[in-house]
């Protein structure tokens, strides 16, 4: 379900995405799991040139997967696969600042936790990021925006390059 008003880089608007995999002896994989992916993405503007987004996306995996099927957290500035467990949850949120016709700062955060099996979410190690970046305004009839972003994880920095927003995966 998707009511946001621009595909690529959203002024206002809802996402919500729902999926479950099935994976077992009648699917032809050699492993018996499955997963259960939920999203909501939530933009809302707080004044003309001030967007605000919400993310929070959470995993679920039953049965007995391999290790690189087990969800992780997707967040700038962690490294992929770095926080990995049967149940993965995150919330994020991004700051955006139109300061021109094209031309945008952005400011995010988030927080999240992978569970292994029998974990409780309080003994999970939180993971978190923070950074900042910008956006250029590069087609403005299909209102995309493309930048760079800075992020700092528990462990390390990282730099991505962006087309679209963020969470368009």
């Amino acid at each position: 379900w998707d009511k946001r008003d621009n595909f690529f880089t959203a002024d206002k608007g809802a996402r919500i995405y729902i999926s479950y995999n099935a994976n077992d002896n009648w699917t032809g994989s050699d492993f018996t799991y499955q997963k259960l992916l939920g999203a909501l993405n939530w933009f809302l503007p707080l004044q003309k040139k001030w967007i605000s987004g919400f993310r929070v996306e959470t995993n679920f995996t039953f049965g007995d997967p391999p290790f690189y099927a087990l969800p992780s957290l997707a967040l700038r500035g962690v490294p992929a696969v770095r926080f990995q467990g049967y149940t993965t949850a995150l919330i994020e949120t991004e700051q955006r600042v139109d300061l021109s016709l094209r031309w945008s700062a952005v400011a995010f955060a988030g927080l999240g936790k992978a569970l292994e099996r029998n974990e409780s979410f309080g003994d999970a190690e939180t993971a978190y990021n923070f950074g900042g970046g910008f956006r250029y305004l590069i087609a403005r009839l299909f209102g995309i925006r493309a930048g760079i972003d800075i992020a700092k994880g528990p462990d390390s920095w990282g730099w991505y390059i962006v087309f679209g927003h963020n969470w368009n995966r």
